[in-house]
């Protein structure tokens, strides 16, 4: 929707460059009174005048290639901030920019924008891409500052049209070091004027420390290229390793000789890689730690760090033993993981002091294979890709300490991958952010204390939620169609969503199911994804329980199969909640199944399954306590079915379904 004071432009007397609207889309009362008066007029024409096409007309012609010129009237320097922009917005898709004079900090943004000019000595900073459907225009005087934190991740000016560029570019590197031959493409876009220097020093200060890189420039027909010609360790420890035994305790390793130090800057980033192991006994300490791609530190004891630890991209941490730890509690020190965390060893690892890691990079990974992992006092925060449990019996809990903090954010994921056993995070803060998930793929994954669930939990395994769980996020059975189950109760709030996967129409698993092992409250909503246009008859039990004590969930559910759509109304029986089709009723499916029994239970593997005196096509599926199908059978003109139940003893659940896709489930246990 365009603002109205997208209408009053520079070129009109009574416009106010100092008004504009606020965040939220509002006026203030000084901003009402600068452009009330202008405002009134323009309304008033349009209304005396019933010219509806005209007001049309106008804003189209306005909002098509308007500029708009940064004024630095809000914070002074944030692309973000409305109040710094002469139209009072943000700039927004097809707008051209113009920043004059200004240093201007520029985050990221999904807006495209018609043009880009920087004149009079302005200073774009940039932490992520810049898209521009037209031309990029830099003066003699006006200097373009990106951030690189990887090879293939830094900040870059990707154009439709072209290039003239006159003025400079400074790069930084951001707790990432690169080696001789990386290049980057800062400005992507077809060369109209290019007159920039053709060699460039980054000094140690926009490198993170301890080390300056020269750059070779070229101007190219598809952007500017910037590629490092030369590394200079100017005050860091850097690893040559002529030791030849790859142990950090070692001074020869060094360049210059002598084991690193609490004050250094040290950078490990072998042009053909290596791999660096700490002492388990005693505390290895610095002031940073750099490793660079392709080379790989492996923390065997304490690590106590002043600042922080960076992983490039194709770089990796193995920590098999000890604490990860700060120096100072006044300087906040961190892993930033652009590469590959692997939590393997047999050792108790441990956050400890208010030490933080964050997985960051487009193509990071943190992965935990090994028990003994604790957050006693401290964060780890996924903001890109994901954090994998892989195996059984691991824990990530806590000891001691008072912050256990882990943070899945964004479109990023908690993953149990393997192992048909429990794993558990046990910790009083975990936050599973809106669009972020926690997926078991295989056995179950607990949880001990605390879960805030605003995403989805997914996945073909199990879950156990904390005690008084009420979840308020999405729940998505996996490998859709597919069986989810909650081992334990389930309660589920208003704003919880359940969704559910249609597939068929072969009969077997060909749509989601959620199997709730004890007691169920169900409340929220029901989002329904067709693969296929099911018959009117059809009969869906999308969720059991052991017992289903309330419901309240809509009571009818409309969804779209190839611009056809079919209703279901929502029914619960049984201690089951199901979709039922328009052509059919919960009778129906009771009088068809209303032979169905299973005996002896409890049994000691042998199990006969009675299916009722019709003679039908069915499927029966037999699934553990974990969610697991042990047996997944298509029967023909049969009354009695002869199952064993392989497995240990425990809980077991025998599904059977009807062509029809009407189902029953009943629990049986074995001994």
């Amino acid at each position: 929707m365009t603002h109205i004071n997208q209408l009053i432009t520079s070129d009109n007397p009574n416009y106010n460059p100092n008004g504009g609207l606020n965040v939220n889309g509002t006026w203030t009362e000084a901003q009402i009174n600068n452009k009330s008066t202008y405002i009134f007029k323009i309304l008033k024409l349009l209304i005396m005048k019933k010219h509806i096409l005209l007001l049309i007309l106008i804003s189209a012609s306005i909002t098509t290639n308007a500029q708009n010129e940064f004024t630095g009237e809000g914070d002074g320097y944030s692309w973000d901030d409305p109040f710094n922009w002469i139209s009072g917005d943000v700039p927004f898709n097809g707008e051209d920019v113009l920043i004059d004079g200004f240093a201007v900090e520029f985050i990221g943004s999904s807006f495209t924008y018609g043009s880009l000019s920087l004149a009079n000595g302005a200073n774009l900073l940039m932490y992520g891409d810049l898209n521009i459907s037209g031309n990029l225009n830099v003066d003699n005087f006006s200097v373009i500052s990106p951030i690189i934190t990887d090879l293939n991740d830094y900040a870059k000016v990707i154009l439709g049209g072209g290039y003239s560029f006159f003025g400079d570019v400074d790069i930084s590197f951001s707790a990432y070091v690169p080696q001789i031959g990386n290049s980057y493409q800062i400005i992507q876009g077809n060369s109209n004027f290019c007159n920039i220097a053709t060699t460039d020093i980054v000094p140690e200060n926009q490198s993170g420390g301890g080390y300056e890189t020269t750059l070779g420039i070229q101007c190219q027909a598809d952007g500017i290229l910037f590629t490092v010609i030369g590394i200079n360790y100017t005050s860091a420890k850097s690893w040559d390793g002529e030791a030849g035994n790859g142990l950090w305790n070692t001074p020869t390793n060094w360049d210059p000789n002598g084991v690193p130090l609490t004050t250094d800057i040290v950078i490990i980033n072998s042009p053909t890689g290596a791999t660096v192991t700490t002492d388990g006994a005693g505390t290895t300490t610095a002031d940073r730690i750099i490793i660079g791609d392709n080379n790989e530190l492996v923390i065997n004891g304490n690590l106590d760090m002043f600042s922080f630890v960076g992983v490039n991209e194709s770089a990796s941490l193995n920590w098999k033993a000890g604490s990860l730890s700060r120096i100072d509690t006044n300087v906040q020190s961190f892993i930033i993981n652009r590469g590959s965390i692997l939590v393997d060893g047999p050792g108790d690892k441990t956050i400890e002091n208010g030490f933080e890691i964050t997985s960051q990079g487009a193509n990071s990974s943190m992965v935990v294979s090994e028990k003994g992992f604790d957050i006693n006092n401290g964060t780890v925060t996924i903001y890109r890709n994901n954090l994998v449990i892989d195996g059984d019996n691991i824990i990530i809990g806590y000891t001691s300490g008072s912050q256990h903090t882990l943070r899945i954010l964004n479109s990023e994921s908690l993953i149990k991958t393997s192992g048909t056993g429990i794993s558990s995070v046990n910790l009083t803060d975990l936050q599973i952010g809106p669009f972020a998930s926690v997926i078991c793929q295989e056995g179950t994954l607990a949880f001990g204390e605390n879960l805030t669930n605003n995403g989805t939990l997914s996945g073909s395994g199990s879950f156990q939620l904390p005690n008084s769980h009420v979840e308020t996020g999405k729940i998505s059975p996996g490998n859709s169609p597919g069986i989810l189950t909650i081992v334990g109760n389930l309660t589920t709030a208003s704003e919880a969503v359940f969704n559910i996967e249609i597939d068929g129409p072969t009969i077997g698993t060909e749509y989601d199911k959620v199997v709730v092992q004890n007691n169920a409250d169900i409340s929220g909503g029901i989002n329904i994804i067709l693969g296929y246009l099911p018959p009117t008859d059809a009969v869906f039990e999308i969720i059991s329980a052991s017992s289903l004590n309330t419901t309240n969930l809509p009571e009818t559910i409309e969804a779209d199969f190839g611009g056809n759509s079919i209703i279901f109304s929502v029914e619960s029986k049984d201690n089951a909640i199901y979709l039922v089709g328009p052509g059919a009723t919960l009778n129906t499916l009771n009088d068809d199944l209303a032979g169905f029994k299973v005996y002896p239970n409890p049994t000691n593997g042998h199990i006969n399954v009675n299916v009722g005196p019709h003679t039908r096509e069915l499927n029966i599926i037999v699934s553990n306590i974990l969610g697991q199908v042990i047996s997944n059978e298509r029967f023909v003109n049969t009354n009695t079915v002869d199952l064993t139940i392989d497995g240990s003893p425990g809980i077991y659940f025998v599904n059977i379904k009807t062509l029809a896709r009407k189902s029953k489930t009943m629990k049986i246990i074995k001994r």
